[in-house]
């Protein structure tokens, strides 16, 4: 089923605006089995438009359109859509009573222009915008249904999934699958299988979409037939065991920062974290999400050597952290081990029965303060429970990452490392 998108307005072509629509519409609709074939972004030209309206017609059997439905000079799809199908525009008494609705739920008085909103080409059905005063239409014709909303989100998300997400049928077939791996390149995914997606039928499209650190993969397709199916369970097998401990999810919705929080809330453990070289990164990250007072109690940036003494000698540890300095450096193996087991002896003084995991990272961000025995893109890190070193790692990046990657890199390491440690 051939779907196409086209979403109206020059401030999406000048940069003032961002298409997250045409995201959104492709997100929605793979979730019903149906990958947008596609995309047209056009400015507020009436030649423009009448021009991809045409091309739209001749190739799709859907077409959404968002944007050019207000009231000012420059909204002008409806009217080009009229002349598009050679139909008049008039005054529709259906949207007439949607506008007149929609400024009396906002309390404010109907100016002329606002009842442009209400003409629209003769045939068309409405479709209900009780975020907005704009009124969405549809119409099906020649073998091909139209569905016209608002280019603003807040409007155009919730008419899109009530109105016109119910009216495009599912491919009941549909099957998908995702692996979100890290610290693993685009290529190195390739060559690693390569022979597994060279020998998908043509039914099946396997495919990739990076997110420095993180490269998520897809399997989808539609599996009408038993040999589909099972050509589509096997391949699943086969990649899951290829890609091994590089997936830390096989759920898309299923972040890193997530997995770690579910993980933590129920086994009962609270996280705390001590950053240096990420610098609030790796708390800021685990607090992102709704919820996670659930589990995270804490941050320690401690990004001065003054900063990791102080939190150290607060829990009767200023001594090791001192020689940890001394004799090893701030980026150290020795340093993080003990800013680790301070994050967690600092949560057991206010909780001494609960259960902690406590991560460290201090490292070498760059650009400047790198050497050949401590290279920019080092890091080490550590997990404590407060009694003991539960885990530590060594990560050197690779060459060439800027700072703001680095910071991200470390935090991700960081999470994993947590991770790895709540499922041991």
């Amino acid at each position: 089923m051939n779907i196409e998108i086209i979403t109206i307005g020059r401030e999406i072509l000048d940069g003032r605006v961002i298409d997250t629509n045409s995201a959104f519409f492709g997100q929605q609709l793979t979730k019903v089995g149906h990958v947008p074939r596609h995309f047209q972004r056009v400015d507020d030209i009436a030649a423009d438009i009448h021009d991809a309206f045409r091309l739209a017609a001749t190739r799709a059997r859907y077409v959404l359109v968002s944007g050019g439905l207000g009231p000012t000079s420059d909204d002008i799809t409806a009217e080009v859509f009229a002349k598009f199908l050679n139909r008049p525009l008039a005054d529709h008494p259906e949207a007439r009573e949607a506008v007149r609705q929609a400024f009396a739920r906002i309390q404010r008085p109907i100016h002329d222009t606002q009842w442009k909103q209400a003409r629209l080409p003769e045939g068309v059905s409405i479709l209900p915008n009780p975020h907005g005063t704009a009124p969405g239409f549809t119409l099906s014709c020649d073998g091909v249904t139209w569905f016209f909303m608002p280019g603003v989100p807040r409007e155009m998300y919730p008419m899109f999934l009530d109105h016109v997400l119910p009216q495009i049928p599912p491919d009941a077939h549909f099957q998908k699958w995702m692996w979100m791996t890290h610290f693993t390149s685009e290529g190195e995914l390739q060559h690693r299988l390569g022979d597994i997606i060279a020998s998908l039928p043509a039914e099946l499209s396997f495919f990739y979409r990076t997110r420095f650190p993180e490269n998520h993969l897809g399997l989808s397709g539609s599996c009408p037939t038993p040999e589909l199916k099972k050509s589509f369970a096997e391949t699943v097998d086969r990649v899951s065991e290829r890609l091994g401990a590089d997936v830390y999810s096989e759920d898309e919705l299923l972040t890193l920062e997530r997995s770690v929080g579910t993980l933590a809330e129920s086994q009962g453990v609270f996280l705390v974290s001590v950053e240096s070289c990420t610098g609030g990164l790796v708390a800021h990250r685990l607090t992102d999400m709704a919820g996670a007072s659930k589990s995270y109690w804490g941050s320690f940036v401690t990004y001065d050597n003054e900063a990791k003494e102080s939190l150290a000698e607060s829990v009767g540890l200023g001594e090791p952290m001192r020689q940890a300095l001394e004799k090893h450096g701030a980026v150290s193996e020795e340093t993080a081990a003990v800013m680790a087991r301070a994050g967690a002896q600092q949560f057991l003084q206010k909780r001494p029965a609960a259960k902690v995991l406590a991560v460290s990272t201090t490292g070498i961000a760059g650009p400047d303060g790198g050497s050949a025995e401590k290279p920019v893109g080092l890091c080490f890190l550590a997990i404590s429970d407060g009694k003991a070193l539960l885990a530590s790692e060594k990560f050197q990046a690779r060459p060439g990452l800027a700072r703001d990657q680095l910071k991200l890199l470390f935090s991700q390491k960081a999470l994993d490392l947590l991770r790895l440690s709540l499922k041991a």
